[in-house]
C-alpha cells in the first residue's frame, strides 16, 4: 500500500487534484493500522475540496473510522476513474455510492449513513409535473457520468440521457435549453446553486416528488486487501456515531437533518 500511496500522490501533484488526510488521533494510527485511501469526485456538501473538513462524508468516514485507529486520505477523481481506481487496489474506498444492481455484484457495501431525495429540476417558470418515469418519456435528461441514479432510469430506453462531468455544467445546458431536465440529490443541488452566479441559479426550479429516495454508501472492493475489515470498522463506527449522538450533530451542522438514517 505504501508504495500505491506513492505512485497515488505523485500522479496527483502532477494533475493538480487534491489529497488530504483525516483522523482523530494520528500517533495512535499510525501504530495500529495503516492509512485508508477513499477515493470520488467534488460532491459538496458531501465531499468538498474547499470546504476545512473536505465536506460531510469526510467527517463521518474519519470519526468513523478514527474509533479503530484508522486515518483517511482523499483523492478526488472523476467518478468513473474513481471507480477504477478503486478496483485497480490505488484506493481503499469509494465514498458517496448509490446501490445498484451491477454495483452490489462488484463491491462490498457499508451500512448507509445518509440519504439522498433524488429531485428533477426544469427552468424556472416552465410547466413540467413529474408523474412517474413513464412522464418523463421524450424528455432529455442530464445525467453526471458514472451516477447510478436507479437501474430503471438508466434502462428505460424512451429517455434521452445527457452526460457530463458535474453538475454545473449540467445547470448550463439546461438554462441553455440544451436539455430539458437535469437530476440530482436535494442537498447536493441547493449547495452547489448557491455557489453559481445569482442569475444563473435562479433560472432553475426544483420539481417533485423526487424520482428516488437513494441511500448513501462507502464501499470497497473485495480484492483490495483489509477491504471486509474496513467496511466493518466503518459500520462499527457509525454505529457507535448514532448511539452517542455525534452522528445527529454533523448531520445538523451540515444542515442535513433531512438525510440521516437514524430518523
Amino acid at each position: 500500500m505504501k508504495n500505491c500511496f506513492r505512485i497515488g500522490l505523485l500522479a496527483l501533484m502532477v494533475s493538480g487534484l487534491s489529497v488530504m488526510g483525516f483522523g482523530t488521533d494520528a500517533s495512535r494510527a499510525e501504530s495500529t493500522s495503516r492509512p485508508v485511501i477513499a477515493t470520488a469526485d467534488p460532491w459538496p456538501p458531501y465531499a468538498d475540496p474547499a470546504h476545512p473538513a473536505h465536506g460531510l462524508t469526510l467527517e463521518i468516514l474519519s470519526l468513523a473510522l478514527g474509533r479503530s485507529g484508522y486515518t483517511v486520505t482523499m483523492v478526488y477523481l472523476p467518478w468513473v476513474r474513481a471507480e477504477q481506481r478503486l478496483e485497480r487496489g490505488g484506493a481503499d474506498l469509494l465514498i458517496n455510492c448509490w446501490r445498484t444492481e451491477a454495483r452490489a455484484k462488484r463491491y462490498l457495501f457499508s451500512r448507509p449513513f445518509a440519504r439522498n431525495r433524488l429531485l428533477f429540476m426544469q427552468r424556472a417558470g416552465e410547466s413540467f409535473v413529474f408523474a412517474g418515469q413513464e412522464s418523463l418519456k421524450g424528455k432529455t435528461v442530464g445525467t453526471i457520468r458514472g451516477y447510478g441514479y436507479t437501474d430503471a432510469f438508466m434502462a428505460d430506453t424512451s429517455i434521452r440521457r445527457e452526460e457530463v462531468t458535474n453538475f454545473k455544467d449540467n445547470v448550463r445546458k439546461l438554462v441553455s435549453g440544451r436539455v430539458d431536465l437535469i437530476i440530482e440529490d436535494e442537498l447536493v443541488a441547493r449547495t452547489q446553486l448557491e455557489q453559481l452566479p445569482a442569475d444563473l441559479a435562479g433560472q432553475v426550479a426544483f420539481i417533485e416528488p423526487p424520482l428516488v429516495t437513494n441511500d448513501l454508501y462507502v464501499v470497497a472492493y473485495p480484492d483490495n486487501p483489509g477491504a471486509q475489515d474496513i467496511i466493518r470498522a466503518f459500520d462499527a463506527g457509525l454505529a457507535a456515531m448514532i448511539a452517542d449522538g455525534s452522528y445527529k450533530a454533523l448531520m445538523e451542522r451540515y444542515d442535513a437533518a433531512e438525510s440521516r438514517v437514524d430518523r
